[in-house]
């Protein structure tokens, strides 16, 4: 089951502009705010299977869903994203953006999140918060995405492990994290 999601919303976006100095028109990059599990912001389709040459882009500029981009995405950036999420959101997330990512070799999904040695529930303490999320260790990650999300053999994927401190220097506290990648081949 899917869990309820608060939606992105274009608030975020200004206070984005108001911390960086920036505006729409010195960053020109459109905002789509909604729940990324909401089928009419991102459905699941099957991943594009081949580039159609001559296939016009979608016009960004206008888009409220991300939908019109399946098959047409280069690069996709998910970093401190797919560990919000519980193991099937983690699973239906992967082939949402699937979906979007283009045939053409070398059309990359990539990213970082919270990892682990086993794959599991992961405890983790956040600002005096505690929080269990759902982590992948690098083999169950790359069976996911290589087999189970992409046809066995279409992709490369890559994934290692990181440990990472955060806090005061010396605090000792630290976190795994999992740096990854998914290559059209």
């Amino acid at each position: 089951m899917i869990s309820e999601t608060l939606p992105l919303c274009a608030e975020l976006w200004n206070m984005g502009h108001e911390l960086f100095n920036s505006s729409p028109e010195t960053f020109p990059a459109h905002f789509v705010g909604g729940n990324a599990f909401d089928p009419e912001i991102l459905a699941v389709a099957p991943p594009a299977s081949m580039q159609i040459a001559g296939t016009p882009s979608p016009d960004l500029t206008n888009i409220t869903s991300l939908n019109p981009l399946h098959g047409s995405v280069s690069a996709i950036h998910a970093t401190a994203f797919f560990h919000l999420f519980k193991e099937d959101e983690q699973l239906h997330m992967a082939h949402a953006l699937a979906g979007l990512l283009s045939a053409e070799p070398g059309s990359v999904i990539l990213g970082a999140h919270i990892g682990a040695r086993e794959k599991g529930p992961v405890r983790q303490v956040f600002a005096n918060v505690e929080v269990e999320m759902f982590s992948h260790n690098p083999q169950s990650w790359i069976s996911m995405w290589d087999g189970e999300v992409f046809k066995k053999g279409t992709v490369k994927a890559e994934a290692e492990l990181r440990e990472e401190t955060f806090g005061d220097p010396g605090s000792g506290e630290c976190w795994l994290s999992l740096f990854w990648s998914v290559t059209r081949l």
